[in-house]
């Protein structure tokens, strides 16, 4: 069966109340640690433990920077010549972060 959920999408989150950081459900990382300072948890490791972490880069990349190796983080590649491809990323990210809240985040899912 299917059913729709609505995600708010932000680009600061210092300004989060704590009711608004249990409603995180999803990080995309850039690869470095100032990017967690002053965030509800104190680590880039346990900003992962509690929600879905995504990292882009073109799949030209030999590899992605090292601390999204140690980091929980799924990377997902992205072409620079076959643009067409984004929707299957968009769709795998969809995917993803739909998996992480019925497994993680229970009291989101609607029934």
């Amino acid at each position: 069966s299917t059913s729709e959920a609505e995600y708010e999408v932000i680009d600061s989150p210092l300004r989060l109340s704590s009711t608004d950081w249990e409603r995180v459900v999803a990080v995309f990382a850039m690869g470095k640690d100032w990017q967690f300072k002053g965030w509800k948890w104190p680590t880039a490791v346990d900003v992962f433990n509690n929600c879905l972490g995504v990292y882009l880069q073109y799949n030209d990349v030999l590899a992605p920077p090292e601390a999204i190796q140690k980091w929980n983080v799924t990377v997902l590649d992205l072409s620079k010549t076959r643009r067409h491809l984004d929707r299957t990323t968009s769709l795998h990210f969809w995917r993803l972060l739909d998996e992480f809240v019925r497994q993680h985040k229970r009291e989101f899912v609607r029934t």
